[in-house]
């Protein structure tokens, strides 16, 4: 079991499943049982639950699951069989059959057969009160029998042959964990008000406890602290004790963060106030890195299914519920390419053209960058990780590379990928979208916006007394795995930010509205990726119904590939499980 899964374990309905084990099989190991149970369904496919699933299957002669679905979040919702119960529940019968011995039993893994059923609330109902058989009928599926594997068959599309995206992108990493909020903001000028506050409570008669309370709130903080000295992560200094600064003194820098997906804000690039910076990825940090964003596949619903960005990602960066960052390249020169070794070339092969590093980073984000491969894929993306179709047609390849190339330059507000203009010269400017600021937002310090919303009819989008339109309904209502892109954004920016605050000086908020501009650039970044979604199915079409690349053709990565990148100010280890 990955440590990152643990907590999962702490469930009441565990508990549940071992005392019934217990009480029915080991209390009495040479008789027949039976034991089942209606409960969260996490079970029976969750990394965590590997040692669960192999403890039935050794108390166990036959195991039925009948899943039930009903994930209530998110938003490929389905209904629950119970209402108002938002979480995917399941129900298992354990047989232990007469005549068996326990050494056989503990030897040979329970059979397992599968159902699920689907449909609406009452449909699910109806088909459990037709007579579920405990048979072994074509209606039940048979899992893979190894004594840890999920109970839930694998995929028998070809969808589970293809290259896993961290077989291709083989290094991943956690964003940033600040563990306060703080020190992130939309605003450069109210980042330096906060340091400064912070510092010149040191000056004050309590200022180092002031300090600490501002730092931690009343928590232990994991590194963050005002009284000890840090290495710099950006920079080859030794930073000096909080609270043995003058007023005046700099942080060590203020930077742009990937706050949310397409949420461009800043942060006080300080080790002294952030728990875990990941050094390594500043370290990797250039004018051609690409940090792209995911999530645990199962945690993928509406909307692109990866996101790049310029910036260093925070930790609940793609959409508020942790996830993973994949950086582009290991390096800052951007001449280590984070890709699998031996794949470009076999791509190169396969093309009979050069396939570059920038070639391969376009194809993957055409093929994951819109709504379209959540869309087409998201039954297979409720059991497996997120896989890579290679097309084995050339063209096609460079159509996808080229969209992809599109997509990036928007998705980076104009910062990567930059097309060129009529005399070669890179074209950096994002173009407008539709949307215009019909009504300005007043600038008068007690008019800051404290609400907004959307007139759907009038396809208005209004932000305190200020208003902009055209707005389409698909643009306002744009969503990365349940993050509302739009309304994420403003709420980050109204009077009372988002987000509950971390100390007294999350109330240091902008007096003034200067956001209209940034918000039209939001707005025109993803009408773009709407509008190019459906041109994003066609391609995804042609490339699944084509011919393809047979993964068992291209390289696999080493454990050494999956290592984070060593940097001349890397202090911690970085690497995510894959």
């Amino acid at each position: 079991m990955k440590a990152e899964h643990g907590l999962n374990l702490y469930n009441d309905y565990v508990y549940f499943w071992r005392w019934a084990i217990w009480k029915v099989a080991e209390q009495n190991p040479d008789q027949p049982g039976i034991v089942s149970f209606i409960t969260a369904s996490s079970y029976l496919s969750g990394p965590a639950y590997a040692g669960m699933r192999e403890v039935m299957r050794r108390r166990f002669d036959e195991l039925w699951i009948l899943n039930l679905g009903g994930e209530g979040r998110g938003s490929r919702k389905e209904d629950n069989v119970f209402e108002g119960v938002l979480t995917p529940v399941a129900i298992a019968i354990g047989l232990r059959l007469p005549g068996i011995t326990p050494a056989k039993r503990s030897n040979s893994p329970a059979q397992v057969f599968y159902r699920r059923l689907r449909g609406s609330r009452k449909e699910k109902y109806e088909q459990l009160d037709a007579a579920v058989e405990l048979e072994a009928t074509d209606e039940w599926e048979r899992p893979t029998s190894g004594w840890g594997d999920e109970f839930i068959p694998p995929s028998t599309t070809a969808y589970s042959a293809w290259s896993a995206l961290t077989d291709v992108l083989p290094w991943t990493a956690r964003g940033i964990q600040f563990s306060r909020t703080w020190p992130v903001s939309e605003s450069q000028d109210v980042l330096t008000q906060r340091w400064s506050a912070l510092i010149d409570a040191g000056q004050k008669k309590d200022g180092g406890d002031t300090q600490r309370q501002f730092l931690k709130k009343g928590k232990p903080s994991r590194d963050a602290s005002v009284d000890r000295e840090f290495l710099s992560f950006l920079h080859d200094v030794k930073l000096p004790r909080i609270d043995s600064l003058r007023p005046g003194s700099p942080p060590d820098s203020i930077e742009r963060v990937a706050w949310r997906s397409f949420d461009r804000q800043w942060c006080i690039a300080d080790k002294r106030i952030i728990d875990m910076p990941r050094p390594v990825l500043w370290g990797t940090r250039s004018n051609q890195q690409l940090f792209f964003t995911s999530a645990d596949a199962r945690e993928l619903t509406r909307g692109p299914a990866l996101i790049a960005n310029a910036a260093v990602p925070d930790l609940n960066s793609f959409n508020n519920r942790g996830g993973f960052v994949l950086s582009a390249w290991r390096d800052r020169a951007a001449t280590e390419p984070n890709i699998t070794s031996g794949l470009l070339d076999a791509l190169t092969a396969a093309y009979g053209k050069v396939v570059t590093a920038q070639d391969l980073f376009a194809y993957l984000y055409a093929i994951l960058g819109t709504a379209a491969y959540v869309d087409r894929f998201a039954a297979e993306l409720s059991q497996k990780d997120v896989r890579i179709p290679f097309t084995a047609d050339a063209a096609l390849f460079d159509e996808a590379a080229t969209l992809g190339q599109d997509l990036l330059w928007w998705a980076t507000y104009g910062q990567r990928y930059q097309p060129k203009d009529a005399k070669g010269r890179a074209v950096r400017q994002l173009p407008p979208g539709t949307a215009r600021n019909v009504q300005p937002v007043s600038t008068t310090p007690n008019l800051y916006p404290a609400n907004f919303g959307y007139d759907a009819t009038t396809q208005t989008v209004h932000v305190g007394d200020g208003t902009f339109s055209p707005v389409s309904a698909e643009v306002w209502g744009f969503s990365v795995s349940g993050l509302p892109v739009v309304e994420s954004w403003l709420g980050y920016r109204m009077r009372k930010r988002a987000g509950k605050p971390s100390s007294d000086l999350d109330k240091l908020r902008p007096t003034t509205w200067s956001f209209s501009g940034e918000l039209l650039e939001l707005l025109a970044v993803l009408e773009h990726l709407v509008n190019a979604t459906d041109v994003a199915h066609e391609l995804l079409d042609h490339i699944v119904e084509g011919p393809l690349i047979a993964a068992a053709a291209l390289p696999v990565p080493d454990d050494t590939a999956r290592k984070a990148p060593t940097t001349s100010r890397t202090t911690e280890q970085l690497s995510f499980p894959t």
